[in-house]
């Protein structure tokens, strides 16, 4: 009853929303514009990984991603566009990742409501405040690319400001509008399963799933003299489905900018309800960058640990030059270690970039 509630109240929201400027001259009006953006991005260097198995190698890594937005505003002011957003390299588990979301808006004085295959509020909301991310700190993705790069994965998959509830599953979102700084929002998921999550062992285990995912967040965006202050908080909770655990994330970020130097800091804490593996678990990092002219030096640290006695960091340095409007050129230094099994990697390599 619940979840076709949640349904009927929406589309009956984005019907009157539509609609309520009243007729459209729809003869008079241009169709929705296109608009095509992303990047690519190419890396080479040497991994050194010490481990059970000492290994130094060249490493070719790539990546890339392009979003394809319509949009058109209508006559009553009101704002409807879709996107879709294709992985041109991205993997998980192994399968080609393609479509990672699809989605439309409706946006006016209202807020902005989003339905579709899209992140949850608080991922949407937080993400962007949080430690490395925050400062765009480190060229290369503390998150992601530390298995890739190092050898060692600091289980930022885990913990991308949303750990363990899936992203990118068909979900409601509604976003207020900003008023003195601040905006909140609120989203609804009926179920999704997440592939860093697991349930059983053996040829047994199986990806964990929740149904019924409410999240909620809110940010702050301003100003105190010459430095720009960002803060945002995020909860989710959801209900375990098919013998998962229910879930439970609590996630926060500061961004300070003045002048050419920025410093973001977050944290994210995962509560599994049950005794299953990294039941708690915690990620926190720090970014800090500083901008001269076309160039600029980035740092970046992040530390997760849980109950199961994980507990890895991982560093980036990065000098990055700016060539041309969307073109840039990094030297990239990333070392990792996990701590519980006393392994260390590295990486160190150049990359050039193209955002369009």
């Amino acid at each position: 009853m619940k979840k076709q509630l949640l349904t009927t109240t929406a589309l009956v929201a984005a019907g009157v929303l539509v609609l309520s400027g009243g007729a459209i001259a729809a003869d008079k009006m241009m169709k929705p514009s296109l608009k095509i953006s992303g990047g690519f991005e190419q890396t080479i260097g040497i991994q050194s990984y010490n481990g059970n198995n000492d290994d130094d190698k060249a490493v070719q890594w790539q990546d890339g991603e392009i979003h394809f937005t319509a949009s058109m505003k209508l006559d009553n002011g009101i704002t409807v566009s879709g996107k879709t957003e294709y992985e041109t390299d991205a993997e998980i588990d192994g399968n080609p990742v393609g479509v990672d979301e699809s989605y439309m808006d409706v946006t006016g004085s209202f807020g902005k409501i989003r339905l579709g295959a899209t992140d949850s509020a608080s991922y949407e909301m937080v993400y962007g405040y949080m430690g490395h991310v925050g400062a765009a700190a480190g060229h290369q993705n503390l998150e992601f690319d530390s298995k890739d790069l190092t050898g060692i994965s600091t289980l930022g998959g885990a913990t991308r400001g949303l750990p363990r509830v899936p992203n990118d599953a068909k979900t409601l979102v509604y976003f207020t509008p900003r008023i003195s700084g601040l905006q909140a929002g609120v989203s609804y998921t009926q179920s999704a399963s997440r592939p860093f999550c697991k349930v059983g062992t053996g040829d047994d285990a199986k990806n964990c799933s929740w149904e019924d995912i409410i999240s909620s967040a809110v940010n702050y965006t301003g100003k105190f003299g010459d430095a720009g202050v960002g803060a945002a908080v995020g909860y989710i909770v959801g209900d375990g489905a098919g013998g998962s655990p229910d879930v439970t994330v609590l996630s926060g970020g500061i961004k300070v900018t003045m002048g050419g130097i920025t410093g973001a800091a977050g944290v994210v804490r995962n509560t599994l309800d049950n005794d299953m593996r990294n039941e708690d678990l915690t990620r926190a990092d720090v970014g800090l960058r500083y901008k001269f002219g076309p160039n600029a030096v980035r740092v970046a640290y992040i530390t997760t640990s849980d109950d199961d006695n994980v507990d890895v960091n991982g560093t980036v340095a990065t000098f990055s030059r700016s060539l041309g409007p969307g073109v840039s050129w990094s030297v990239d230094a990333m070392m990792t270690k996990d701590k519980t099994k006393n392994e260390d990697g590295s990486f160190f390599g150049t990359s050039i970039a193209i955002k369009f």
